[in-house]
């Protein structure tokens, strides 16, 4: 106080010879403009998790046995191209004796409707035998695993499975599609009225000292449950949490970099706003909450 109050003696003649009526009214209108100018740009942060825009699960839609693996973790895999192949021999035996049978009802049938004999009773025998043949062709055509899409095999020691029984619906192998990632941005209800369609935002995974660009494409209607370790949940220790909402966008990954199941922060521009703008919201929003 001694100091400040040394200064101001010592500045005060200047002080009072600078402030002249003209300086005042600059420095009033500079104020304003500080105040008033939307200058400052107000973000909303969350916690994001990155995941594959496109990915499959395969499973074993017929019991089995491992034959034959064609996949290892990170391979990458066009559409169609087969990761396992699976064996069953009564399936087979039984398909290929069905289609024995089909083939003789046809020959019944041809002959029935040369003869003009009983044509009607071979024709349905032929057709409910085709159907059958048909239907067990299909399952052993199930016994080839490929992959429905193009992208990179997720499954770690895929190899591990051969030799194995699976049964129906057993986990196989998953793949998915890297080239573009979908970043899932957890808001709490508090923050996602500012959140905007097309609004910029920048993505910093825990891992980057870069931030990523992207623009939101959509903002879920209802709430859901934030992923399992993107939030410490011992500062809500003892509050209820609050709400969180999913805003998506995605993330072009051409150099595979980027790795499904990363996380970090994002931040979501709302818009430029000015300090009295941001202080008669405050005040607002206040009298909101206590007047209705």
């Amino acid at each position: 106080w001694r100091f400040m109050n040394t200064v101001y003696l010592d500045k005060k003649e200047r002080l009072q010879a600078w402030l002249t009526p003209r300086n005042k009214l600059i420095a009033a209108v500079a104020l304003v403009l500080l105040l008033v100018a939307p200058i400052w740009r107000e973000t909303v942060e969350g916690r994001f998790l990155l995941e594959p825009e496109d990915r499959a699960v395969l499973r074993a839609e017929v019991p089995g046995t491992v034959v034959e693996v064609d996949a290892e973790e990170g391979q990458r895999v066009a559409a169609g191209t087969k990761l396992l192949q699976l064996r069953n021999l009564p399936l087979e035996s039984e398909a290929a004796k069905s289609y024995a049978d089909y083939r003789a009802a046809v020959a019944r049938a041809t002959e029935a409707q040369l003869r003009y004999t009983d044509f009607g009773t071979a024709d349905r025998e032929r057709q409910q035998l085709q159907e059958r043949s048909r239907l067990l062709q299909q399952q052993v055509s199930m016994l080839t695993i490929t992959s429905p899409i193009s992208g990179e095999v997720m499954t770690p020691r895929v190899s591990d499975r051969l030799g194995s029984r699976v049964e129906a619906g057993t986990e196989l192998v998953e793949v998915a599609s890297l080239g573009t990632l979908r970043a899932r941005i957890y808001l709490p209800e508090f923050a996602v009225r500012k959140a905007r369609p097309d609004a910029p935002v920048r993505l910093l995974p825990d891992s980057a000292a870069s931030p990523i660009p992207g623009k939101v494409l959509s903002i879920a209607p209802a709430t859901a449950e934030i992923a399992a370790g993107l939030i410490h949940q011992e500062q809500y220790r003892g509050v209820r949490p609050p709400a969180f909402y999913t805003v998506t966008l995605e993330v072009p990954n051409p150099d595979g970099r980027l790795k499904s199941g990363m996380a970090g922060t994002a931040l979501i521009t709302a818009g430029h706003r000015s300090i009295a703008g941001m202080l008669v919201e405050v005040v607002w929003d206040f009298v909101r909450r206590k007047v209705w």
